[in-house]
């Protein structure tokens, strides 16, 4: 529950589709997911899906001792790698296998990231063996009557990795049912793996924004971000219609048809990667970020008004947090140690989960023992540190919006070279893919 309230505090929009295919209590899960945001991935599946899951997770995060108990505890097993520095990989992976198959039979449900490692590029990474031997090694283990499937799974960061605020869409597929391949199996093992894993492979791809084009991946990547109401405006996609769904289908859709556009102009597609290039040099020089790119250019009445609104609620920002300045600081410390971006928001919003509740409880107590021992004033205390923190956090993600509207109106009140040049360039740009679409 807290875990919950934390993440749609934390992400803006939160979405899961397909989730009626799942079998839930009918047989033993293997969700088979990609892997974009480390710890931050299986947080979501179990938290929107609502099933206790366990899941794999490389091995060198197990450190001995209390990470070690603390992360079984809650469900992660480790797997193990070749380059890992321990003795007996093959029998520990078969230990864990073991633990696995007693979990499948028990219909209970693993989440395995099939690409063995995480990355926030685009794409869906080469499939590992893993899931194809786990799956049939339980099937093996009861004597092929355990009726297992494998569920395909797509985590989504529909912008950007890493930014708290973002959206993310969760999408699950069709179960693939283990008892298709059995026979198979039995005659030809390598081959039914093989075509297990090919099967997987083919339902993640669907589920998730995948640019296949290697040479132009850049470019493609970058257009989705520059040209995305050009993307939804194809679709005659605008207020509600613009849901997180309709998001990545108008991705979906952009990529494959600019896909099939270069491999037809190679000339034209060297060219619109120089503009995509010119315009991401200038849009450095102007200090822009990825999410200020579709914002409109703010009139000077709307820019004020929200200026004051934000100025009227300072006082309270400034209560929440001051009174609550050790969990909204402590998490941004400690992320600054992990040099892996992919980890920092697993981390941020894990610490700041676990602070915040501690940071009201250790307060609370304080305040009734040496302040003001009236238990229901400390109670109203207590409320009012939770209700700020709340508010706090709202007018920080409100001030960082005004703050980038704000820098907009200057860039174009100034005429300035580079947003002129911007401007410029994304009007080429969208047109040309306007016309592609």
């Amino acid at each position: 529950m807290v875990v919950g309230f934390s993440l749609r505090m934390y992400w803006r929009r939160l979405k899961i589709t397909g989730k009626k295919k799942i079998p839930r209590g009918e047989q033993g899960i293997l969700m088979a997911s990609n892997h974009p945001n480390t710890f931050m991935d299986p947080i979501i599946i179990t938290v929107l899906t609502k099933i206790q899951t366990s899941f794999l997770v490389r091995s060198d995060v197990f450190k001995p001792g209390l990470a070690d108990k603390f992360l079984r505890s809650i469900n992660m097993l480790p797997i193990y790698r070749q380059g890992d520095k321990v003795d007996n990989i093959r029998k520990k992976n078969d230990e864990i296998f073991e633990i696995c198959y007693k979990r499948l039979h028990q219909k209970k449900a693993i989440i395995i990231f099939t690409e063995g490692s995480h990355s926030s590029v685009k794409k869906l990474r080469s499939i590992k063996k893993g899931v194809g031997r786990i799956a049939f090694g339980a099937e093996e283990a009861f004597d092929f009557k355990l009726n297992s499937c494998i569920q395909p799974v797509g985590v989504n960061y529909i912008h950007d990795v890493n930014r708290p605020g973002g959206d993310v869409l969760l999408k699950f597929g069709e179960p693939i049912q283990l008892r298709d391949y059995l026979e198979q199996y039995r005659k030809h093992p390598a081959k039914a793996l093989l075509a297990l894993i090919s099967e997987v492979k083919k339902r993640q791809r669907e589920l998730v924004i995948h640019i296949s084009d290697k040479t132009y991946y850049h470019t493609i990547h970058r257009l989705l971000i520059i040209c995305r109401e050009s993307g939804m405006a194809h679709l005659n996609l605008s207020g509600k219609k613009r849901g997180l769904e309709n998001e990545f289908k108008a991705q979906k859709r952009m990529i494959a048809a600019v896909e099939e556009w270069i491999s037809k102009h190679p000339e034209e597609a060297v060219k619109l990667a120089a503009d995509v290039a010119a315009f991401d040099e200038a849009m450095e020089k102007t200090g822009l970020r990825n999410n200020e790119l579709n914002l409109k250019v703010p009139s000077v009445a709307v820019l004020g008004w929200r200026g004051l609104f934000l100025l009227l609620g300072l006082p309270v920002f400034l209560y929440g947090y001051l009174c609550n300045i050790v969990p909204f600081t402590v998490p941004e410390k400690i992320v600054k140690k992990f040099k892996d971006v992919h980890f920092h928001d697993a981390v941020r919003m894990s610490v700041a989960t676990f602070l915040f509740p501690v940071w009201w409880a250790i307060v609370g107590i304080a305040g009734g023992l040496f302040i003001e021992p009236d238990v229901p004033i400390t109670l109203l205390f207590v409320g009012s540190l939770i209700v700020s923190a709340y508010l706090a956090f709202w007018w920080k993600r409100s001030f960082r919006r005004w703050n980038s509207l704000r820098r907009l109106f200057n860039l174009s009140a100034k005429n300035d070279v580079a947003w002129v040049m911007m401007q410029a360039l994304k009007s080429r740009i969208t047109k040309t893919i306007t016309e592609i679409l």
